[in-house]
């Protein structure tokens, strides 16, 4: 049985961090997903979403730089996006840097997401 979210197709960028190893990191998945299967890390496999929405004066998610798994790409496809998408950056693993939340707001307009 589907729920309503994943029926529609209704899909957000969520922090997850990896059971095993401790990584954190952001994937695009159906709304209400909790948990996912992830082996990008280590062996465990298994990743929780965090929940931990900014207060006032906490930095942590809205100005830290980090990469992202859910806007990145397959390094060999860099050419191709560093056309579509002038002024991106990525590291050698393809992970789409981010500068801070306005700037991940940006780049997930070009891309067609929403927050």
């Amino acid at each position: 049985m589907f729920t309503i979210d994943e029926y529609t197709g209704v899909r957000g960028i969520y922090d997850f961090k990896c059971k095993g190893c401790g990584k954190v990191f952001e994937l695009i998945v159906a709304m209400g997903t909790d948990t996912v299967n992830y082996l990008n890390c280590c062996r465990v496999g298994v990743a929780e979403k965090i929940y931990s929405p900014p207060t006032a004066g906490d930095a942590t998610m809205i100005d830290n730089e980090r990469f992202s798994d859910a806007m990145g790409i397959n390094p060999n496809q860099l050419p191709a996006f560093m056309k579509q998408f002038p002024g991106s950056e990525y590291n050698s693993e393809g992970q789409l840097k981010i500068k801070n939340r306005e700037h991940k707001k940006l780049e997930m307009r070009r891309r067609g997401y929403y927050d």
